[in-house]
């Protein structure tokens, strides 16, 4: 005789309280015995969603036949044993694996292609089913929200009923409801301090956790907040105080968390944030303290306590690190002046060197093309293919690699001024800016200005341009408008230095 584990399963608690499990198992059991077949176990899930195959009863059915090695799994329906087509596939899998069978007692399932074909769509269309049901039961409960219902557990306090249209409401059941709303009213209107609000719930009933969420639970004020709508719906039904007095409830409280913490989170005003500190790297955060006398003052501090200063010397700190930009401008004149005179050496014939250049490459290039179509057509071999090939390709990069070269010093001539420029009034500029300008002109420098907490100074690092890395220069005008306080290049630092 063939051996076989049974399955069943319900999602609901009516179908428990009913007969749904029995009648599943009976009709199994029928189904056996008309096929010769013995049950050697019995496993089910009572109020288990067939969402995810996380289910105990189930877990066990596939254990029994790993070990006993069952020749089937028999469930009533397929929508049974899973109701997403995934899992009904992946358990389907791992039977084949233990070389049992899936039978489904109402539903044509077996091992043919066409039985097989048959249990994918049917894993399918109990998947589909489900999401359908979903779909709607979450339409009800928006729709619910909408008039004001409840479609949650009741919280403590309150039990669920139905009005006469069907629509689910909560009924007020602590027997100290006015006790309740007077201490809700009192901490409302500043009478009552936050500790004694908190100890006056926990006499009331509530547990130290539940004490400490009524102030996260407006529904106590009739005010219904959920996922389900975007904005706060007004219960249909009693609460304990009025929305208004809820409101201020939720306000007070929010302000004396924030009073409690020592620290403030930090707001938009801290632009100097983007700075890092020069011992670790991390960036500087903004935020508030109180000093002893009770005084509020803004700071930033580095993550690792590496720096920690008040926002105002920073400001102070970042205003000199400018001053030294301005000092740099005049240095930078002598850098013009040099790029000057390199332009003026390459006279009036760099236009006609320019055009000849360019002839030259446009002639290269044409004559690898007629290569090309020699090779396709076999009238040279490849080995001479590649060596001429070669040969024009090098000679095409010495001349783009000439041209480079020759219009470098237009670049640096054209930056130069646009930095003297920029550095010469940059704290003029930077004093007329408004916070939020200042942190994008500190965003655009190459390098991100750092903090160093044994000098108490900016440091402003200017030569991390890398242009002598970059193979080919863009056009200045680009360069200049793209980031407008761009700082100077390697090369030009070394022309300010030596000259």
């Amino acid at each position: 005789m063939t051996t076989a584990v049974a399955y069943t399963r319900v999602s609901s608690d009516d179908q428990i309280r009913g007969t749904s499990l029995s009648t599943q198992l009976s009709e199994i059991k029928t189904y056996c015995d008309r096929h010769d077949i013995n049950i050697v176990k019995h496993y089910e899930d009572a109020g288990e969603s067939a969402k995810t195959a996380d289910r105990p009863g189930l877990i066990s059915a596939l254990d029994e036949c790993r070990k006993r090695k069952a020749t089937y799994l028999i469930v009533h329906r397929i929508d049974r044993l899973s109701r997403n087509a995934a899992d009904g596939l992946a358990i389907r899998a791992k039977l084949s694996s233990h070389k049992t069978q899936l039978v489904s007692v109402s539903e044509p399932v077996s091992d043919e292609p066409a039985g097989q074909f048959m249990s994918a769509i049917m894993f399918a269309a109990a998947q589909f089913d489900n999401d359908i049901r979903s779909a709607r039961c979450r339409g009800g409960m928006v729709a619910t929200t909408a008039k004001g219902g409840w479609t949650y557990q009741a919280p403590f306090g309150f039990s669920r009923t139905r009005r006469e249209d069907g629509l689910p409401l909560l009924v007020i059941t602590n027997p100290d409801a006015s006790a309740l709303s007077s201490v809700i009213t009192n901490y409302a209107l500043g009478k009552n301090t936050l500790l004694s609000t908190i100890h006056a719930f926990k006499l009331l009933g509530f547990s130290p956790l539940k004490a400490n969420r009524i102030f996260h639970e407006p529904i106590y004020g009739g005010i219904i907040r959920s996922r389900l709508s975007p904005v706060d719906v007004l219960a249909a039904f009693p609460s304990y105080v009025t929305p208004e007095i809820w409101y201020k409830f939720e306000a007070r409280y929010a302000v004396e968390k924030r009073h409690n913490r020592r620290d403030k989170p930090a707001g938009k005003g801290f632009y100097l944030s983007v700075c890092t500190c020069v011992v670790c790297g991390s960036r500087l955060s903004g935020s508030f303290a109180r000093s002893s006398c009770g005084r509020l003052y803004a700071y930033y501090r580095c993550p690792n306590r590496h720096a920690n200063i008040k926002a105002a010397n920073l400001e102070i700190a970042m205003e000199e690190a400018l001053a030294d930009l301005v000092s740099l401008s005049e240095k930078l004149k002598r850098a013009v002046e040099i790029a000057t005179q390199s332009l003026m050496s390459r006279g009036r014939d760099a236009k006609k060197i320019e055009i000849q250049r360019q002839k030259e490459i446009i002639l290269c290039r044409s004559k690898l093309e007629s290569l090309t179509e020699k090779y396709v057509s076999d009238d040279i071999d490849k080995a001479t293919y590649k060596t001429i090939q070669l040969k024009f390709n090098s000679r095409i990069a010495d001349l783009e690699a000439e041209a480079i070269r020759e219009s470098q010093p237009q670049d640096y001539f054209e930056r130069a001024v646009a930095l003297v420029n920029a550095f010469r009034n940059i704290r003029d500029v930077w004093q007329k800016m408004d916070m939020e300008s200042r942190r994008n002109l500190l965003l655009s420098m190459p390098k991100t200005p750092q903090y160093n907490p044994s000098t108490k100074k900016i440091e402003l690092d200017f030569d991390q341009a890398g242009i002598d890395k970059v193979p080919s220069l863009k056009p200045s005008n680009q360069m200049v408008e793209r980031r407008r306080f761009e700082l100077p290049t390697p090369t030009l630092r070394t022309w300010c230095s030596t000259n």
